[in-house]
């Protein structure tokens, strides 16, 4: 058997990070964060979101030998 697996959320996109803050935002406003200094601050990552492609072609080429 073999896992595998990664630290953060390369699948998440601006607007599935604008839907979490929102939805957190009692607990994260609670915690002493600013939701709305979060929202304006979310950046598009688009090499994020290419390590996912990646990742499969990595284990694409490990399941191979």
């Amino acid at each position: 058997p073999c896992a595998w697996g990664g630290q953060f959320h390369p699948e998440y996109n601006r607007k599935i990070m604008e839907s979490y803050i929102l939805e957190q935002a009692e607990e994260l406003e609670t915690a002493g964060h600013d939701t709305s200094s979060l929202l304006r601050t979310i950046r598009v990552t688009p090499i994020a979101a290419s390590l996912l492609k990646r990742f499969a072609i990595m284990i694409d080429k490990v399941r191979q030998f």
